[in-house]
């Protein structure tokens, strides 16, 4: 196993087995592409190869520190996940002076950055200057799906594009592909459930959302939670992925429902609706953020017009700002 078995974007692959070949002494990479792409993978992959001792500019994925890296107890290597509300400030400080300190195992040290563009300004500048001056055998590796971020930290960093895999790449129908919206993660996660080879056609009534959203985000939840537990058994992992898997497949389908149901709505049935999903999301504006653009992919597709486009798009982007979620979803689906 190494990256030549590795599902992902070939030019990618070829890019960090060049950046291997060159030997660097530390680095700072940042890798992103549309939702869905799996960096995360090619993170923690990349990380590997950075530190395997059997497998020259590549990786194993048999010895301990291949097997210790994707459990991710590897000493070596620390993950942040800005998007997690539970990271503080003080952490991005704490690896900050972690990343000045000394090996534990003797190797590499990996220092990986999940949604990076969630940085708040202050902590920002603080990884800059720990950038710009990288102790050696000290890697940083950012991730994330939107470039919005301090100019100052893309152009210290190699950038990485990592471009989603077509249907017949990924051995898929087409038409799962589209379900999909070409979400790589959600599609690999799908392929394994027999029940879902015929199953995607099958129409759902959009009133059946809130249930399965609540159900997905507690699981999601429950997920985030048991991956920090090194005693959560892989088959109860490998269980609860698939039925969070199942519930965004209901999600999907109640989105299009609506969609092709909602000229037959009144007004109050429109309101209504946009209540209950704020209600059901809560404050989780990120949540809130995709579930919209689902709604937008959606319609485009179905209707390929969308009349207000720009002031739907608008809305959506305002949830990155203190606003009221409830209003935000009143104001979405009133112009939807």
């Amino acid at each position: 196993m190494g990256f030549k078995d590795f599902l992902g974007d070939e030019n990618a692959k070829k890019i960090l087995t060049n950046e291997l070949k060159m030997k660097k002494s530390s680095g700072t990479y940042l890798f992103y592409g549309k939702k869905g792409v799996n960096i995360f993978e090619f993170a923690i992959n990349f990380a590997k190869a950075i530190n395997c001792p059997e497998v020259e500019n590549d990786y194993c994925d048999e010895c301990r520190v291949c097997k210790s890296i994707d459990k991710k107890i590897y000493a070596d290597l620390k993950i942040l996940d800005m998007e997690d509300k539970s990271v503080k400030v003080e952490q991005v400080r704490e690896m900050i002076i972690e990343a000045s300190n000394s090996s534990y195992e003797g190797g590499a040290k990996i220092f990986i950055l999940n949604k990076v563009n969630k940085l708040n300004k202050e902590s920002a500048n603080a990884l800059l200057k720990t950038i710009e001056e990288p102790v050696k055998n000290t890697y940083f590796i950012l991730l994330t799906h939107n470039l919005n971020l301090l100019k100052t930290i893309i152009s210290r960093s190699s950038l990485v594009e990592i471009k989603p895999l077509s249907y017949k790449k990924l051995e898929v129908t087409e038409e799962i592909y589209d379900f999909f919206d070409g979400n790589m993660e959600e599609i690999l996660e799908s392929k394994n459930i027999k029940e879902f080879n015929n199953n995607f056609e099958e129409e759902l009534s959009y009133e059946n959302i809130f249930d399965n959203l609540k159900n997905y985000i507690e699981l999601k939840n429950n997920l985030k939670e048991d991956l920090k537990d090194i005693e959560t058994k892989e088959s109860e992992m490998k269980d609860m992925s698939t039925q969070k898997i199942k519930f965004k497949v209901n999600i999907i389908k109640c989105i299009i429902d609506y969609i092709n149901k909602k000229r037959f709505l009144s007004e109050l049935e429109i309101i209504i609706f946009a209540e209950k999903l704020a209600l059901e999301i809560g404050k989780n504006r990120e949540f809130l953020r995709d579930i919209l653009y689902i709604f937008l992919l959606k319609k485009q597709k179905i209707e390929k017009n969308i009349k207000n486009l720009e002031k739907l798009l608008e809305i959506k982007e305002s949830l990155n700002y203190n606003v009221n979620v409830g209003l935000v979803s009143y104001n979405f689906f009133k112009n939807f």
